[in-house]
């Protein structure tokens, strides 16, 4: 070992640097395998944008679709709590079933459902479901009576697609909720409690994943950025696991290992130089 070479064990400040980098490095960078698809219950893939608390780290999907795992029911938490049915990810849809509809107990929306500004929307492929709480006189005439003492609930399925923007119907007298749910042929309002258990259908509008894998890297979401990012076997990537950049990272850290190395290094021999100008001088003053 040269005596270059062993300047970076007798430098503590080159030493602390390189050691807090390659910590960094260790904790930031998220693992591969990792973010595989988990099943509980009848769903056998949760994975991105999904993520499974307690068996996903949480870099392996957005937080909105954080899902938990509750008697063996796949369970998302928003602004409401969920059951995912099915998840459809060639298109970026969800199924779910508001769990406290249950019309066994007479529970019954007393809002329209909303996702706001959340990286989810109603489907248009919905049907409209609404409620209505008033007096039986008032109910609409194509309105079906919920048997519910001493509720007066009356439902009504419309035969149109869910639009958000909709006004609900004008009955000052009633409270109106509706409720997307997912109709089939022949469906009717004396069918709600089928059209309840059957859920409704939701999208999300995230950063496909496909680059990703085609790339056979793993899709997670990046906390800091806030962004998708693109797990692969050297680091984190902004779309899909690169050739070039390995490389790249590689030859920085090397430029940066030898940046740290020499540069001290030549600030020394500098110091060292003139260290031995100035005992030269004297040695010259002691001579004459």
């Amino acid at each position: 070992m040269t005596p270059n070479s062993l300047l970076i064990f007798r430098n503590p400040s080159l030493l602390l640097i390189l050691s807090s980098l390659f910590v960094l490095i260790s904790v930031t960078t998220p693992t591969m395998n990792y973010c595989k698809p988990i099943s509980c219950g009848h769903l056998p893939n949760i994975s991105y944008p999904f993520w499974l608390a307690e068996k996903h780290p949480s870099y392996c999907g957005y937080p909105s679709f954080k899902v938990s795992c509750q008697n063996n029911m796949s369970i998302l938490s928003m602004s409401d709590s969920f059951q995912i049915l099915n998840i459809f990810y060639e298109n970026q849809s969800v199924v779910l079933n508001d769990t406290k509809l249950d019309t066994s107990t007479c529970s019954f929306p007393n809002s329209d459902l909303s996702f706001g500004l959340s990286l989810f929307e109603i489907s248009s492929v919905n049907r409209e479901l609404s409620f209505f709480s008033c007096n039986s006189s008032h109910f609409p005439p194509d309105s079906v009576s919920v048997p519910c003492q001493p509720l007066n609930i009356s439902l009504q399925l419309s035969n149109d697609n869910w639009v958000d923007a909709k006004p609900k119907p004008s009955l000052s007298s009633c409270q109106v909720a509706r409720r997307p749910v997912l109709g089939y042929a022949g469906a009717k309002s004396s069918d709600y409690a089928v059209l309840l258990r059957r859920g409704f259908l939701l999208k999300w509008n995230v950063t496909d994943c496909t680059e990703c894998k085609q790339s056979n890297g793993e899709c997670g979401y990046d906390d800091e950025r806030e962004s998708f990012m693109c797990i692969c076997d050297d680091r984190r990537h902004l779309k899909h696991c690169s050739e070039f950049l390995p490389f790249l990272s590689f030859l920085l850290s090397v430029i940066l290992i030898f940046y740290l190395l020499f540069f001290p290094l030549s600030s020394n021999s500098s110091s060292l130089k003139a260290r031995n100008l100035l005992v030269s001088d004297e040695n010259y003053s002691l001579a004459t």
